[in-house]
């Protein structure tokens, strides 16, 4: 009888355990196949190649590990304007000596936010296809507000600075929008 006792609760460990995995693999499965809720396009400015290409990789990596965010290149952008589409924009400057013209070893980002203005609760209200398409016309290139500002730091510093952009487009840009959802 011991005996019997023993395999039942070892089966029922076991059978415990593998739903255990299973519903965990699944909940993996279905946050794996949702669809990103924004898509954001980034563009980066700088003269030197190297700076911007560091900086573009690593805005999109910390972008990426947001998980409900779909990096889109320049021709999605125009195609998804409709869609409301987030833009974070960053120009970097490495400030040289005036005097030797070398860099001074400080860079400074400055970055702008900015979502598309949702022109379709305005356009539903007019009857007319004329109308509708006026009004699309007219608030096509409409943003709401901007966020902008600028970070000055070391250039080895770098890396910090990009997480310090992505954070705050975070908090200023999506996060509101989780919210009203």
């Amino acid at each position: 009888m011991y005996t019997a006792q023993k395999k039942f609760l070892t089966l029922l460990i076991v059978a415990m355990f593998s739903l255990v995995l299973i519903g965990k693999a699944a909940e993996e499965n279905l946050f794996r196949n949702k669809k990103p809720e924004f898509k954001v396009w980034v563009s980066v400015s700088c003269d030197d190649k190297n700076t911007k290409a560091f900086i573009e990789s690593h805005l999109k990596r910390e972008l990426r590990s947001l998980q409900d965010v779909e990096m889109i290149g320049i021709l999605e952008m125009y195609a998804e304007r409709e869609r409301g589409v987030y833009e974070l924009i960053v120009v970097a400057v490495e400030p040289i000596h005036t005097t030797t013209g070398q860099k001074t070893g400080s860079i400074g980002l400055s970055w702008t936010f900015l979502k598309e203005f949702d022109n379709k609760p305005l356009i539903s209200k007019y009857t007319f296809a004329v109308d509708r398409v006026q009004i699309q016309e007219m608030t096509q290139w409409l943003y709401h507000y901007p966020k902008n500002g600028i970070m000055i730091s070391g250039t080895k510093d770098l890396d910090a600075l990009c997480k310090d952009v992505v954070v705050k487009f975070d908090t200023l840009m999506l996060e509101p929008a989780r919210k009203s959802r």
